[in-house]
């Protein structure tokens, strides 16, 4: 297998050096001769044993395509099969970026084929892709003797659903699958085989490769092993007389009567009784020991008797004094959970006022949006059109220059004033609604900031109350701040979809990103504060808000809210 895929890592690379060359990319589009006759000669397929060569546009109509006959030389007509499989929606085809590419093997009447498809592109492998350079060569009996002559190995293969292949080979073929492509099989003590599964370049079972080998170090090994076996026998029967017979007359005699005087002395559980071994060997001693073992065993036995009766009488103190302390115990415990219990409802009701604070400094953002808006802007026009009438009645007046440099102000004031009336109230959120809104936000994000902005909504109805509605527009406005002041991003995206009976809202950008899990699932950190205000406000009302980001990738910032349930009114409208 590892030989065959440096055949199409070899074919790979040459298709790769073609299809990335400006010449090619040239030739796409002119198709001119020059190229064809510089590069396209018969000498070009003998050395790189190529079968078949073909360039086709991004639209998949071939510009030049050619086959050549290895064996003997020269050109030859392409086959109808292959035609076939370069037209329509072929897979070899199909490039979706300039470092794709596919490889694999294709089947045809002719005969199995390595084929690989690259997409053409310049030198610098930049785009656009001008079309697909695909390359093929024959995997027949010479491709085969090749493959075995670079791995010194007898190759064979035979095609995947051939009832007529040997009996081996199907046996193996039975065993094969995408989790086991190969499968080791011994063919006598005199040799092995492996069975290889090929699949072609649409995932289909075409082909089982087998590898024959000798057992040459499987037969050595057994020779070896009987040759052992019978020295370790011989020798160890020889051994192992003679050990028995001197363990029998210096060891297991004296050792059965120690071991029937040890155990008479556990018997009677006399522990005066004392064990008698004649002898200055290893058994004497061992007898002195036990001896020694049995006199220790006696006075323990004493010592453990006075012990025990202290022992009991210190377990009884102390078991009194363990019940008391586990009562004082549990007293606390039980304490400590109430403490716990009023903590958790200051805490929600905590949670539960900075939403309702949000909400309520909305509703004076917006009534002071309009007493601007009603009593300033109103004025201002008015202003604005006294003025512009008194400019026309005096058009020839030395005042005119200085009535215009009055226009321009009102003009300028009018405009910073519907700025600010933008910022404190968002009419747009009140007029159109949730999503309007969002959409009008992105689009002045990206005027002021000069970030390529991408808006999308999947269309369906979100129906939101009056708090998550503005506290989901104040954290899009928040996020799309953060990615102007911090991200240096180029560009990001606003997604807003219906999920059930919930909304969900992603924000997303190319940024410079940072690592999420440092922000642990709390986001309370200093740097992050931003994120942790909005989750405070957001998981009140039933929502929550999760953060995906990687150092050099961008970041992904998902909020999640519920829909307005039919029948809900709203307390309080903004």
């Amino acid at each position: 297998m590892r030989a065959l895929s440096r055949e199409l890592d070899s074919l790979k690379t040459i298709a790769h050096d073609w299809a990335a060359w400006d010449d090619t990319y040239a030739f796409i589009a002119d198709a001119n001769d020059d190229y064809v006759k510089s590069n396209l000669v018969d000498e070009t397929f003998a050395d790189i044993r190529l079968n078949l060569i073909s360039f086709m546009d991004t639209s998949g109509k071939p510009v030049l395509v050619k086959a050549f006959d290895l064996k003997n030389d020269e050109q030859m007509p392409v086959p109808r099969t292959v035609e076939d499989q370069l037209s329509g929606n072929s897979p070899l085809l199909r490039h979706t970026s300039t470092d794709s590419s596919l490889s694999g093997i294709i089947v045809n009447p002719e005969g199995p084929m390595l084929i690989v498809s690259e997409p053409i592109v310049t030198s610098e492998e930049g785009g656009p892709i001008r079309g697909t350079l695909i390359m093929a060569r024959h995997l027949d009996a010479s491709g085969i003797k090749h493959l075995a002559q670079t791995t010194q190995l007898s190759l064979s293969m035979y095609q995947f659903d051939d009832p007529q292949i040997p009996s081996d080979v199907q046996v193996a073929r039975s065993s094969l699958s995408d989790q086991t492509p190969i499968v080791l099989c011994p063919l006598s003590a005199e040799s092995i085989a492996g069975y290889a599964l090929l699949k072609d370049i649409y995932g289909r079972s075409v082909f089982v490769l087998k590898v024959d080998m000798p057992r040459e170090v499987y037969q050595k090994g057994q020779a070896c092993i009987s040759f052992f076996i019978l020295s370790f026998g011989v020798v160890g029967l020889v051994f192992g007389v003679v050990i028995i017979l001197l363990l029998e007359k210096q060891v297991l005699s004296r050792v059965t009567r120690l071991g029937k005087t040890v155990s008479a002395i556990g018997s009677s559980s006399d522990l005066s009784t004392r064990v008698s071994i004649t002898g200055k060997d290893e058994l004497s001693g061992l007898a002195n020991e036990v001896n020694r073992m049995l006199e220790a065993l006696q006075q323990s036995e004493a010592s453990l008797r006075r012990a025990h009766d202290d022992l009991e009488k210190r377990v009884q103190e102390r078991t009194t004094e363990l019940v008391e302390a586990n009562k004082q115990l549990m007293r606390e415990i039980e304490e400590r959970k109430r403490a716990e219990e009023k903590l958790l409802v200051y805490h929600e009701k905590l949670r539960s006022l900075a939403s309702e604070l949000s909400l309520a400094e909305e509703r004076q953002r917006r009534r002071v949006a309009m007493e601007v808006h009603d009593s300033i802007s109103q004025n201002l026009a008015f202003v604005k059109m006294k003025l512009g009438t008194f400019r026309v009645s005096t058009a020839s007046s030395p005042l005119a220059e200085s009535m215009d440099e009055m226009l321009d102000l009102v003009d300028e004031t009018i405009q910073n004033t519907r700025a600010l009336i933008s910022e404190l109230g968002s009419p747009v959120l009140y007029e159109l609604g949730f999503v309007p809104a969002v959409e009008w936000l992105t689009q002045q994000a990206q005027h002021q900031h000069g970030i390529a902005l991408a808006f999308e909504d999947d269309g369906r109805p979100k129906p939101l109350s009056d708090d998550i509605c503005v506290l989901l527009f104040q954290a899009v406005r928040e996020l799309l701040f953060n990615i102007a002041k911090h991200a240096q991003a180029c560009t990001a995206k606003v997604l807003i979809t219906r999920d059930d009976n919930r909304v969900r809202v992603e924000v997303e950008d190319d940024g410079v990103g940072f690592d999420s899990a440092d922000i642990g699932p709390s986001l309370d950190t200093t740097d992050r504060f931003g994120l942790f205000s909005i989750r405070v406000r957001l998981e009140p009302l039933g929502g929550h808000i999760q953060v995906d980001s990687k150092p050099g990738h961008g970041t992904r910032v998902t909020l999640v809210a519920p829909l307005k349930q039919n029948g809900e009114n709203d307390e309080e409208k903004i």
